[in-house]
């Protein structure tokens, strides 16, 4: 959103919004996996496994000082063993949406959409 008012230099005047939390819920868990990633029997094939998105070379290197103030490989362990990261998305307590669509109107009758998917690397 930063960007959309930074690129047209005006004000918002109106937005719409929709979206939901429709797949990362514990409906979705399925009778092999662990509440943490590192016990996982299908972790290896998880996009969501936090062991290939913070810890593995090619990872998407997500913003790491989020997990980790001092994200060295040894403190991303901890916290992906021990912390808050360690969680299975489908066993926490997420209330953010997964998918959502804006549509915005600006001064000057600028218009934009911006779309916001979790699955999507991009």
């Amino acid at each position: 959103m930063d960007i959309l008012l930074w690129l047209t230099e005006k004000s918002c005047k109106y937005i719409s919004s929709f979206g939901s939390l429709s797949h990362m819920k514990e409906e979705n868990f399925k009778e092999n996996m662990a509440n943490k990633c590192v016990d996982c029997e299908v972790e290896r094939s998880c996009p969501y496994s936090t062991k290939k998105i913070y810890l593995e070379d090619d990872a998407l290197k997500a913003p790491l000082y989020a997990v980790h103030a001092n994200s060295t490989k040894e403190n991303l362990a901890k916290a992906i063993t021990t912390g808050s990261y360690e969680r299975c998305v489908y066993k926490c307590d997420n209330k953010v949406v997964d998918h959502m669509v804006s549509i915005l109107e600006f001064e000057d009758n600028i218009t934009a959409t911006f779309n916001l998917s979790t699955f999507t690397k991009d």
